[in-house]
């Protein structure tokens, strides 16, 4: 409701049901206009109990700020399945209008929930007159021919509101933690499409971390079908909340409209790829350089890796020198795998000339440049990532930057778009020299950016950086309809409010439990949860089980979850109810000593982001 609403710019809304066929058109516009004359937020013909209207004779019309609150607000189940619930049961702090009908009609049933409803609505349509127009009756009219033919038993054994009931049923259903395993999800269906899959695609899928031992293979989907907005969809129809959003990208939520719109529109009236330039692309590095502080010229790559890759050359291409600083995980090209535990195929002296460094320890930069004096072209790091920057930590190490010769790149690839429009450096207040963007640039659609100062990024005429899709104007044009959203709806504050609200749920949850070997952190816009090796199990083997629970109550998540605009606040709350549920068989297979007897998929193992991630 809160979207259609938004997409729709309603600032009043007018709710009925199509379980409830029979709804007067007069009641409607009588709860229209009582809305809108007396000023309520909210005005209802059933709703709130009791009512004198039959029961499917459901009418509520409410602003769209009352609907905003409940969309925000608003997590027991009963608050999501009714809607207005929340509005409703808080007359001290909205004002709620009320229908009366003179005659009280409360004990007819006009509404459609069970097969017995379906015979009294097909006997009240039969009645009807040739020239009668169903959609445009009156309600009076219905009760007549429900007396007239004594139509009334034929559905009357049941009560006003069931629907209802079975919500607060539902509320204190969720109040109790559940300590049985989660329910086995039916793959097969999936998991034939994956017997093709890994028949033609070595690993099965085109990055390690979509591959099945990221997750928990046997409990999680190997492949997905579909996805809108917040939720994803296997091949056998199981419905998940995405939490992995690609690895990033979908800032916005699957197949947003807007976004896919403007990439349409721009493939089959200008071009794909076209064969020169075209002014899209200036006026997409235009809006980059008025919103990132250190852009004062652009270039396009792909991936992630295509702008730290570019961008490292670009360093050692202006200062002729040859050792990388790096701190975090910056992609799969030669220049920082070389010098990770999957280096194979990777000459060695191409991952000795890249040296890692430890975040919030001044001694290591400092050990960097004394360790290899004159011959650091750059250092390339995370501004911010498991950790927050202490004691001016970025301003020290750009200063060291500068009196050594060398540039400092911000790999904001994560950050981007995330942390603030412009970046983690706009929010923290210290510029690199060169940053590189790209995940959640274009909501999805494969586009990355590097970004820095002219007298460096007019370099790039003689350093080699260069591809055939460099300049693919779709996703150039996506990128410029994301950051007009981002923009438009505040988009980055309600990222950060709802990943807050997760670190701190998840951490109250394991408080509450007295489990001390898990816990939250991280930023709003990009939270992490962690769990020690405790009683002899490894972190994997732990993560293995939480994951598998996770998984199999809907939420689709790695230690990382990812947020989206479209993820509502409930999904939050769900997200943290799955895992305090999770904690509780963990907590229960290893007081048993026996944790792979709760295990029913394969042990998770480490991807290189994970072993990159503790800067």
């Amino acid at each position: 409701y809160y979207n259609a609403a938004k997409e729709l710019k309603a600032d009043i809304i007018v709710r009925i049901t199509s379980d409830c066929p029979f709804v007067d058109p007069e009641i409607i516009e009588n709860a229209v206009r009582k809305l809108i004359k007396e000023d309520y937020d909210f005005v209802g013909s059933t709703e709130p109990l009791p009512t004198t209207f039959p029961d499917g004779m459901d009418v509520s019309v409410f602003t769209f700020s009352a609907l905003k609150d409940a969309y925000e607000k608003g997590l027991k189940p009963s608050d999501r399945e009714h809607v207005t619930f929340y509005v409703t049961n808080k007359p001290e702090k909205y004002k709620i209008g009320k229908l009366d009908h003179t005659n009280d009609s409360s004990e007819y049933r006009l509404c459609i929930d069970y097969e017995d409803d379906f015979t009294f609505i097909q006997r009240i349509f039969s009645a009807l007159n040739e020239d009668e127009n169903p959609y445009k009756i009156k309600m009076s009219r219905i009760i007549k021919i429900v007396d007239d033919h004594n139509l009334k038993e034929i559905n009357s054994s049941h009560s006003f509101g069931e629907g209802w009931a079975t919500s607060f049923k539902k509320d204190q259903e969720k109040e109790v933690l559940s300590l049985e395993l989660a329910k086995h999800l039916d793959h097969s269906k999936t998991d034939k499409h994956w017997n093709k899959q890994i028949k033609f695609i070595p690993g099965g899928a085109q990055t390690f971390s979509k591959m099945p031992n990221a997750h928990v293979s046997g409990a999680a989907p190997k492949l997905l079908s579909r996805g809108k907005g917040a939720r994803v969809w296997d091949f056998d129809d199981n419905e998940y909340t995405d939490f992995v959003l690609g690895l990033g990208p979908i800032i916005l939520g699957h197949c947003y409209q807007e976004v896919d719109q403007a990439y349409a529109d721009c493939a089959a009236n200008q071009f794909t790829t076209p064969s020169l330039g075209h002014p899209l692309e200036a006026e997409l590095a235009e809006k980059l350089t008025e919103i990132i502080p250190c852009a004062e010229m652009i270039r396009f790559g792909k991936n992630g890796s295509d702008a730290t890759a570019g961008a490292v050359r670009l360093a050692r291409g202006l200062t002729n020198k040859n050792i990388i600083g790096c701190c975090g995980y910056h992609g799969w090209q030669d220049w920082f795998i070389g010098q990770t535990p999957r280096n194979r195929g990777i000459p060695q002296c191409i991952g000795e000339m890249t040296i890692p460094f430890q975040y919030n320890d001044i001694e290591s930069v400092k050990n960097l440049f004394e360790q290899n004096k004159n011959n650091v072209a750059a250092l390339v790091m995370e501004p911010i990532g498991a950790e927050f920057p202490e004691n001016n930590f970025l301003e020290k190490v750009k200063k060291l930057c500068h009196e050594n010769g060398a540039l400092l790149i911000f790999d904001e690839v994560c950050t981007g778009f995330r942390y603030d429009l412009g970046g983690a450096q706009k929010a923290l207040g210290v510029t690199p020299d060169i940053a590189c963007f790209g995940k959640a640039v274009a909501n999805g659609y494969p586009l990355s950016i590097i970004a820095g100062k002219k007298e460096y990024m007019e370099q790039f005429a003689d350093v080699f950086f260069s591809f055939t899709y460099g300049g693919e104007l779709p996703a150039i044009a996506a990128a410029l309809k994301t950051i007009e959203i981002i923009e438009r709806e505040n988009v980055i504050k309600d990222i950060i409010s709802k990943g807050d609200r997760f670190i701190e749920g998840f951490n109250n949850a394991a408080s509450e439990l007295e489990i001390n070997y898990m816990r939250a952190y991280g930023h709003g816009s990009w939270p992490k949860y962690e769990i020690d090796a405790v009683a002899g199990y490894t972190t994997n083997e732990i993560l293995t089980l939480f994951q598998q629970e996770l998984v199999r109550k809907g939420m689709l998540t790695r230690t990382t979850p990812f947020i989206c605009f479209t993820h509502s606040y409930s999904d939050i709350e769900s997200l943290v109810y799955s895992c305090k549920e999770a904690m509780l068989i963990v907590d229960k297979a290893l007081n048993e000593k026996d944790l792979h007897k709760y295990i029913d998929g394969e042990i998770i193992e480490t991807i290189i982001r994970d072993e990159n991630i503790k800067h």
